[in-house]
Parts: structure tokens; sequence; C-alpha cells
């Protein structure tokens, strides 16, 4: 098994930055956007902002309206619980999948993503993606 650090799409960004928004609350539940209007806001076309806008429906943070636009979700507390309830859920099940197939070299590189972590936690920032960050494959 070996680690291989993985470029972001720009799928992958437009869903980041679309995601931040709402969290941030610049983007709030009662107004309506097009994706030609994110799209701008992100400099980018419309079907990364489309794909992206898809996605966060699957999560839930927003309704897409044929014709219409994009309506922002409201997300309650429960709801973020029970997602990051479930991740926790996740992540720990892999590692223990995992663990027994990982080189040395593995464990060092997870450890420095640890310490990335740990370090986003102390000043607060958003925390890097772990399925962003690393993909795992099994050879």
């Amino acid at each position: 098994m070996r680690l291989i650090m993985q470029q972001k799409t720009k799928r992958d960004l437009a869903y980041e930055e679309i995601k931040k928004l709402i969290l941030s609350g610049k983007l709030s539940n009662d107004m309506s956007i097009s994706e030609n209007v994110l799209a701008k806001m992100l400099g980018m076309s419309r079907t990364p902002v489309r794909d992206a806008l898809r996605r966060l429906e699957m999560d839930g943070f927003v309704r897409i309206i044929p014709n219409q636009g994009v309506v922002i979700r409201e997300v309650s507390i429960n709801e973020v619980k029970e997602i990051y309830d479930m991740r926790i859920a996740l992540e720990e099940f892999v590692t223990k999948e995992l663990a027994d197939m990982l080189s040395d070299k593995d464990f060092s590189n997870l450890e420095k993503i640890l310490k990335k972590q740990e370090e986003a936690c102390k000043k607060r920032t958003q925390l890097p993606s772990m399925k962003k960050i690393v993909t795992f494959i099994i050879t």
C-alpha cells in the first residue's frame, strides 16, 4: 500500500468554496442563486459548479430547483452532529481495516497529516480533509 497526494479538481474546489460560503453564512437560506452567478463568483465555468451543486444537494446543503436556481438549505445542529458522528464511525472503521496493511512509511505520512489537522484545530481554521489529502491504493 502506498499513499498518493491527490490534486484537487475544479469540481472539488467549487464544492469546498460553495460549502464554505454556506457554512460562513455568506450564502444563506433566504436567497436563491444561479449556477452562472456562482461560476462568476468562483472564476470558473458552470460545469464544475454544477457538479459541486449536485454533490452539495446530495449532502443536504442545497436544493436545486429546475429553471429557478439553487436554494440554500438550512442545516440543523442535529443534522451536523449526525454527519460528524457518521464520519467519525466511518474513519474509525477504515482505520481499523487498513492498520495491518500499512507500512512504516505510510504511518509516518499519516502522522504528518494528523499534525496538520492538529495545527488547524489550534488555529481554528478549516481542517484538511483526509479524503482530499490522501488516497490509499491497495496493491
